[in-house]
Formats: structure tokens, sequence, C-alpha cells
């Protein structure tokens, strides 16, 4: 969805409202979700993106799009791998100076054993690239609200 132009190529019978927030999503289930949830707080989107398995699209391509996209303020990403890791830190790094860019990674910090190395990982790759990580879908919406009812700080401080 790119509300600003009006377009919904997703299966939503919702549209998203106009706004300065980018999703990117690898499942759609938690794009309609989080959809739901923006409209009834009447928070809009500058796009609503889900890769699904990300066949054409990889997640660093959009960052690099969003991070120059005039529409988009801050970036919200909903993801479960990477698949290129360099791209994606550099793309990652590229966007964050720009904008805030929040990251809701599954298997966060209530991961099975056998992930937490990994998970240890995702979190300091996201630190590095200058991303803010949240744990669930609560603190994603309480950063998305925000995000989105904040106003811009005139001058240096």
């Amino acid at each position: 969805m790119l509300p600003h132009i009006g377009l919904n190529a997703s299966l939503s019978h919702i549209n998203a409202k106009k706004g300065h927030i980018a999703l990117v999503s690898q499942s759609a289930g938690l794009c309609t979700t989080i959809l739901d949830w923006a409209n009834n707080k009447d928070i809009g989107f500058s796009a609503m993106l889900s890769l699904g398995d990300g066949c054409d699209i990889e997640l660093h391509e959009l960052l690099d799009f969003l991070g120059r996209d005039s529409h988009t303020h801050a970036i919200m990403l909903c993801i479960d791998h990477i698949n290129d890791s360099q791209r994606f830190v550099s793309a990652a790094r590229a966007a964050a100076r720009y904008k805030p860019i929040l990251v809701l990674k599954s298997g966060g910090p209530n991961a099975a054993v056998a992930q937490q190395d990994n998970d240890i990982v995702y979190d300091a790759v996201f630190r590095r690239a200058g991303m803010l990580r949240v744990d669930d879908l609560v603190d994603l919406f309480a950063a998305v609200e925000t995000l989105a009812h904040a106003k811009s700080i005139a001058g240096e401080k």
C-alpha cells in the first residue's frame, strides 16, 4: 500500500490512512493486524509493504527506497530473517542516519536457549546500524504511536 497515491495492491479490504511511517513486514498477517490497530488510533502510513518470502525484492532494497522517500519520516521493520546481512546493514545504517528505524524481530528475548546466541548477534547488528529493537507488538505499537504524534523540535537542542 502507498496511501499518498491511493494504491492498495494488498489483499486487505481496508486502506491505510496517509501518514509518514513506513511498515515493512515479512508477514502479511502482521501487516493486517497493525493496519487494523493503526486505523483505530488514527495513525497513517507512507507505505505498508509485505515481503512474504521476498523472492523479487530484498529487505535492503526497501530500506534504500524508504531511506530516500520524502513521504517517509520513520521506518518499522517486522522481520523473521535477513538474507543478505552485509547489504542489510549497509542500507540500514544509511537510512538510520536520517530516519528512526524500529525493528521487531521474531525470536526476541523470550526465545529458546538454542536461539539466544543468534539473537545476541541480531541485537548487536541492530544497535550498530542505529536501529531500535522492540521486544513485542505492545512495545512496537507504543513506539509507533509516539512517532505518529510527535512534533518536530525546532532549533539545535
